[in-house]
């Protein structure tokens, strides 16, 4: 061959870099399949770490010249072994960790102490906002703190600028709370009351009646910090206190673990929650007459319901491996549920992808996990529900939240929870959202406090001493007739 190609006087020059094969980097996701009894929330996500990958490895323009495999731990729902699997991870190769599942406080920091990035798409600590101690930490899915920033925003379209607020007492509505009490630092809350947690109707209902007997005369807004069941019973307890002038107040809930969907989200309003079965009574539809929900919005990709397919379909395959539908379940058309957090686990990698390749395109090594923090935080992404997510300085995603309120709806009753409005992103770069209504749900908007103030005492009425200066005059008339008397007698 040599002597050939010399003998037609041809060089032939094999240009390797046109060739050059994609160098590969791992990284590691955990998640939640075993553990204590009941569902785990992985075999409702875990399809959407695979599918990322595949999507973005076969698409350089995303990650240009490396392509992802990643490692899988399970952590059964146990602290322990999620910091386990974190560093048993490591130690195979991993040099970024989606997850872990529900844990993230010590995890984050062990990947701190590495300089490698850690991003989550269930994770509701606080702590990890501090990014002097979890600098390398950024999350898809938005902790209950920043829904502060909406209800904000809600409030003040409204100009409602005094409020109570009723917080289940649980960690994730307690940091809501706290949030939303420094947020409003130009407001005033009015009164803050809280009622056990985890809520249970047939225990709890009389704590709710005491938080709303201790509160109603002093306000007219309340922003209710709870889960589904406990606000349901709220607003039905609400509704039914004979003594209260319903129609001037307003009670505002957060549900973010609802997306809206007008058929879901009208059965927990004919639902006894005692018992759990389909109630037939106008009146627990009617009690949401006064509420304002913040669900998160509907999905506005077209092409949402087929990446749910496709997420199905990789729970099926290893490593999670889950049991194959029956011949029944096949039959009757079941699908195993996705969750919302599928789509902020796939959101999550393409928010790494972009970041490392932007990393590795200036000249900065895969491994440095604060360099891909800084290409992550302060910066929107377009996620796969069709929504643009700001995630802000401290690595946090906000919510892409919609309100919703009673409407006339073609149903039995003539009602149901339809969206009117929703928040926006001001700009993209601050991560501060405005409210905007699409259906105009007052005629006269409900003020914050009533015009003669909580107890009347802006409507005294002016004192009348019209008798006194009567009584007055005649006493003195009487008295001057008597002593003329006196003195012509004498």
């Amino acid at each position: 061959m040599f002597t050939l190609i010399n003998l037609l006087g041809f060089i032939v020059i094999v240009r390797l870099d046109l060739v050059k094969c994609k160098e590969s980097l791992t990284v590691a996701y955990i998640g939640t399949h075993t553990g204590p009894a009941g569902e785990k929330d992985g075999e409702r996500v875990s399809g959407a770490m695979p599918l990322a990958l595949d999507t973005i490895n076969n698409d350089s323009s995303i990650l240009e010249n490396y392509t992802l495999n990643y490692l899988f731990a399970d952590n059964e729902d146990n602290a322990l072994i999620s910091v386990e699997a974190v560093t048993e991870l490591w130690a195979q190769g991993a040099i970024a960790f989606f997850g872990p599942e529900d844990f993230c406080k010590t995890e984050a920091r062990v990947a701190a102490a590495w300089n490698l990035p850690m991003l989550s798409h269930k994770c509701d600590d606080p702590s990890v906002s501090d990014k002097a101690m979890y600098p390398t930490f950024a999350r898809t899915h938005s902790p209950g703190s920043l829904t502060a920033r909406s209800l904000v925003a809600l409030m003040e379209y409204y100009q409602w600028r005094k409020f109570t607020i009723i917080t289940e007492q649980v960690d994730v509505y307690r940091r809501t709370a706290d949030f939303l009490a420094q947020l409003a630092s130009n407001m005033t809350i009015l009164n803050q009351e809280g009622f056990p947690g985890p809520y249970l109707s047939f225990f709890h209902k009389a704590d709710l009646i005491r938080a709303i007997d201790s509160t109603y005369v002093r306000t007219r807004i309340y922003v209710v910090l709870a889960s589904k069941r406990a606000f349901i019973d709220f607003a039905r307890v609400f509704h039914n206190m004979t003594n209260i002038d319903k129609k001037s107040y307003v009670l505002i809930s957060v549900q973010e673990s609802l997306i809206y969907n007008p058929e879901e989200n009208l059965k927990p309003l004919f639902t006894d929650l005692e018992t759990g079965n389909l109630g037939q009574k106008n009146e627990s539809v009617m009690a949401y007459s006064r509420v304002l929900q913040l669900v998160l919005s509907p999905p506005t990709n077209p092409n949402y319901e087929a990446w749910k397919d496709n997420v199905r379909t990789y729970l099926y395959m290893p490593p999670f491996n889950m049991r194959p539908l029956d011949d029944f379940q096949i039959r009757i058309g079941y699908k195993q549920q996705i969750s919302i957090f599928a789509a902020y686990l796939y959101d999550a990698v393409f928010v790494y992808a972009r970041a490392l390749n932007e990393v590795i395109l200036r000249g900065d090594s895969p491994r440095n996990g604060t360099a891909i923090f800084e290409g992550i935080a302060g910066r929107s992404y377009h996620s796969i529900i069709g929504n643009d997510v700001y995630i802000d300085e401290h690595g946090d995603a906000q919510s892409n939240l919609s309100v919703v309120a009673l409407r006339p709806y073609n149903n039995t009753f003539g009602y149901g929870l339809q969206t009117v409005g929703q928040f926006f992103l001001r700009d993209g770069i601050s991560g501060s959202v405005e409210f905007h209504e699409r259906i105009r749900i007052y005629e006269e908007v409900p003020v914050d406090e009533p015009i003669c103030g909580f107890y009347n005492e802006r409507c005294q009425p002016t004192p009348d001493y019209t008798t006194e200066i009567v009584v007055g005059v005649l006493g003195g008339l009487v008295l001057i007739i008597l002593l003329v008397t006196a003195v012509l007698y004498r």
